[in-house]
């Protein structure tokens, strides 16, 4: 999952695919990908050219690109920023993705996907269409947001650094997979276990990890609790339990900017980072904040909710 310009072309067409990509067009990237050693040789590199890589031998690698598959590199290739790093263009096509899918899940929520309970409602008062449209609303949104927002950190921090590799790849440890491993050529390994903020951890799992720490420190390579935001400061249940069974608890916790910083190798990472994001999201949701197009899409619901029921009553009465 290195930062490579390899991995960004394949990453970057892929996501502009209009759809799921077959293997087939992940194959041909595959062998796109491997042709460049440089973000503007890509860029400008045309179709035709692509279609025409051969092996050795003087044979095509693969049949002609169809032109849905050609849209997609082009559509990359119109994204793709030379003037940027490589860590830099994959924040800001993760950050892409991250934001139409979330486009797409308000478009596609509905009054039906509620899953509405109706005791839980009515023990909450909401006595009109519109105080329950937003109160399902909002739960349904938010709990997608939470999950797909998982998904975007764990990329962001894959594609942070040349040497960053998934866990799950690695033997080391005894009962856990690490999330990730810095693994540069000839240094000694580092293991992080991340954790999204500073109270995700309980006693047994803190116990855990410290053993696991210790059993890849044994082996000569360095462990780390990684928390993606907050301070190591801050006075939480987790951060008090890390003190009392983590031996040497601040070296090997990284907390928040710490930890960005740590596994990019750049101490402003968290700077680049915040800057990259925001600036595609203001692209993408063209200059809007996605609390107006939440609000926009309820307006939708509650017309819906007043074209199918009468009241709230008949809605509660048809759950049963």
């Amino acid at each position: 999952m290195a930062a490579t310009l390899y991995n960004l072309i394949v990453k970057g067409c892929t996501v502009s695919f209009d759809g799921v990509a077959s293997s087939s067009f992940k194959n041909k990237l595959n062998v796109i990908a491997a042709q460049f050693s440089t973000i503007r040789g890509f860029k400008s590199a045309s179709i035709s050219s692509l279609n025409n890589i051969r092996t050795i031998e003087g044979d095509t690698y693969f049949r002609p690109l169809t032109p849905k598959e050609e849209r997609a590199i082009i559509a990359f290739q119109n994204e793709i920023d030379p003037e940027r790093t490589i860590v830099q263009n994959f924040i800001r096509i993760l950050t892409k993705e991250f934001v139409s899918r979330q486009v797409y899940m308000l478009s596609a929520i509905s009054i039906d996907s509620f899953n509405a309970n109706p005791i839980l409602c009515s023990a909450l008062n909401l006595k009109t269409p519109e105080e329950f449209v937003r109160y399902n609303a909002y739960q349904a949104i938010g709990r997608s947001i939470v999950t797909s927002m998982g998904f975007l950190v764990q990329n962001l921090l894959l594609y942070s650094n040349e040497y960053i590799f998934d866990g799950k790849e690695y033997l080391e440890g005894g009962r856990t997979k690490w999330d990730l491993v810095i693994d540069r050529l000839g240094e000694v390994k580092s293991f992080l276990e991340i954790k999204s903020g500073f109270n995700d951890m309980d006693a047994a799992q803190v116990k855990h990890y410290a053993d696991e720490i210790r059993l890849v420190e044994e082996n000569g390579n360095k462990g780390y609790i990684g928390i993606t935001y907050g301070k190591k400061e801050n006075v939480t249940v987790t951060s008090g339990l890390l003190r009392s069974y983590l031996d040497d608890w601040d070296r090997k916790t990284l907390v928040g900017r710490e930890l960005w910083d740590f596994i990019s190798e750049n101490e402003n990472y968290h700077t680049i980072l915040i800057d990259n994001i925001d600036s595609v999201a203001n692209i993408a949701l063209r200059n809007e904040s996605i609390v107006q197009k939440i609000e926009d899409r309820i307006e939708e619901l509650i017309r819906v909710f007043y074209s199918r029921y009468g009241s709230l009553r008949e809605y509660y009465d048809s759950l049963w």
